[in-house]
This record gives C-alpha cells, sequence and structure tokens, in this order.
C-alpha cells in the first residue's frame, strides 16, 4: 500500500510539471504573438474609442478614432475631423488590446493620396507642425515626404517635410 501511495503521488508530480510546461509554452507562443503586433493594428482596433495623442512641443490631442492609415490616424475632436501623424507622436493613451487585423486596403493606403484630395478640395487648413507653429491656410501641392503650403496673413508660399507635421485639422472652405 505504501509503494502505491508513492507510485500516485509521482505521477500527480509528473502530472503537475507536464501541465506547468504546457502553460509555459502557450505563455511563450502568446508573448510571441504580441511581439508581432504593430502599433497601427492597436489603432484600427480602438475604431469609435476615445484616445488621447501626444506629441513632443504641441498640445494633446483627445478624440474619436476615425480612421487609421499607414503612419496616420483620422479623430474626431468635438465635431471636427484632425488627421494626426503617428511619427510624430511619443505617447498614446487609451488603447486597448489587439483585436482585429486591418485590411489590405487599410495597410496600402499612403497619407498623401488623403492630403492631396484635401489639396484638390481647396478646403482651409490648419496644420500643427511639431515645433508648437500653428499654421492656416490651403495645401496646394503634396509630394512624397513634403507638401506646398499658402499660409493666411500675411500670404507666404512654405514647403513643410511631413514627418514634422503632427496634424491637419480640416477648417473647411
Amino acid at each position: 500500500m505504501h509503494i502505491k501511495f508513492i507510485i500516485d503521488q509521482l505521477e500527480a508530480e509528473l502530472l503537475a510539471q507536464h501541465r506547468q510546461a504546457e502553460l509555459l509554452e502557450a505563455a511563450e507562443i502568446a508573448e510571441g504573438e504580441i511581439a508581432q503586433i504593430y502599433l497601427q493594428d492597436r489603432l484600427q482596433s480602438a475604431l469609435g474609442k476615445e484616445i488621447s495623442v501626444y506629441g513632443n512641443g504641441v498640445e494633446p490631442l483627445k478624440g474619436i478614432v476615425q480612421e487609421v492609415v499607414k503612419n496616420w490616424i483620422l479623430l474626431k475632436i468635438a465635431g471636427v475631423e484632425e488627421l494626426v501623424n503617428l511619427s510624430t507622436c511619443s505617447v498614446i493613451e487609451g488603447l486597448g488590446g489587439n483585436n482585429k487585423t486591418p485590411g489590405l486596403l487599410e495597410k496600402r493606403a499612403e497619407i498623401q493620396q488623403i492630403l492631396r484630395r484635401i489639396a484638390r478640395s481647396r478646403s482651409r487648413v490648419m496644420l500643427k507642425l511639431t515645433n508648437g507653429t500653428n499654421l492656416s491656410g490651403y495645401l496646394t501641392a503634396v509630394y512624397k515626404d513634403h507638401l506646398d503650403f499658402v499660409t493666411e496673413q500675411p500670404q507666404r508660399n512654405l514647403t513643410i517635410r511631413t514627418e514634422i507635421v503632427f496634424s491637419v485639422r480640416l477648417l473647411g472652405l
């Protein structure tokens, strides 16, 4: 009887060790999958949710995520839509987990297409630059890594590198 008790205990210990090894393996797999998730994927999961974005030298923005496009997001802030350049954001607050995979179109879309559409519509915009400068005026041309912009009062023709644009707010015509 004593031997049966020892054998039962050894079997229980082996089973517990086996379960522990399976749990560790599952945790490693889950950790590996999480490591493959991009910020854009998590933002895609936040569609319709409120987040805050922070950049150096600019006021933080808090709004509802409307769209996620390669390196940019569209936020609705107090009824106004604003494009935010993710490469200028240092902190994002309010992201949950990741439960949605972006579609091919969302991964492919370039912000230049959207900015060109804004330029063609001749809509008035407010550019917020990463140095804290706000410029109101009109996009006149959009290139691969920069854009041409005409400011209002005083009117100036500027060429601005896209990487220093924190956000683009549509102001209307």
